[in-house]
């Protein structure tokens, strides 16, 4: 029992310093491409967590990227962090009721803004996976954002790399025994997983699986993210609400 809470404190500590996932053996893109990314930090600074466009006026991001003592802002339609596209303030930001940052749990947050975004072809909504999806062992996702590439320094440009599913039991091997049925796992060694860009989406088909939660600073275990099929109720229950 001892050494079990051991390697539980040793892996949330872990986690704490691991946010996020790199992106490793990823591609750059146009945001036409993935129209419904969106850059998520406090205004003025140039980087800080991605988010996905939902519906014309709210998000979908990481609750560990929220910040209420921080004046956040959202810009979309730009595959560039520093330049471009059209930003919007933020209004409110509604983290699920049971997040836990030690473990991660629930790592999902609703962000709404204070003006509707006005879509166009580099702009859009993605849909969200719906309550119960069954995913396949065998299923490939697509990882977005701007997070850090082999250099260790966050990319100036949209990426994107395929990963393969991890199954929950492997994941949770990986993991020592942390992870839940609100977590989906995705991502290999040499492509998909490490540190940064917390809150981007994973992608499945034309639909919003995941969000980036965690990975590993040692790049040699599954990355791990929100998994969307599970909080669908917290969402709609938000976005009704508001």
């Amino acid at each position: 029992m001892l050494l079990f809470t051991l390697v539980q404190i040793l892996s949330w500590l872990t986690l704490a310093a691991c946010e996020g996932v790199q992106i490793i053996g990823g591609e750059p893109i146009g945001i036409q491409k993935a129209p419904y990314m969106a850059l998520f930090r406090p205004v003025g600074v140039r980087y800080y967590c991605g988010a996905s466009i939902v519906s014309d006026q709210f998000l979908v991001t990481a609750a560990h990227c929220v910040s209420d003592d921080e004046k956040m802002e959202v810009t979309v339609g730009t595959n560039n962090a520093s330049s471009g596209g059209q930003t919007y303030q933020v209004a409110k930001m509604v983290t699920h009721p049971q997040f836990g940052d030690s473990q991660f749990n629930n790592d999902v947050a609703v962000v709404k803004l204070v003006e509707k975004i006005k879509f166009s072809d580099r702009v859009r909504p993605i849909k969200l996976a719906e309550a119960g999806l069954v995913i396949e062992d065998s299923a490939e996702f697509r990882i977005i954002g701007f997070g850090r590439t082999e250099t260790g320094l966050p990319s100036e440009q949209l990426l994107s790399v395929q990963v393969p599913h991890v199954p929950p039991v492997n994941c949770s091997e990986s993991h020592h025994g942390l992870i839940t049925d609100q977590m989906i796992c995705a991502g290999l060694p040499t492509k998909g997983g490490c540190m940064g860009d917390s809150g981007g989406p994973l992608v499945y088909g034309d639909k919003l699986i995941g969000v980036v939660s965690f990975g590993s600073m040692f790049c040699n275990v599954p990355s791990v993210f929100a998994r969307i099929s599970a909080l669908r109720d917290f969402i709609d229950r938000v976005m009704g609400e508001n």
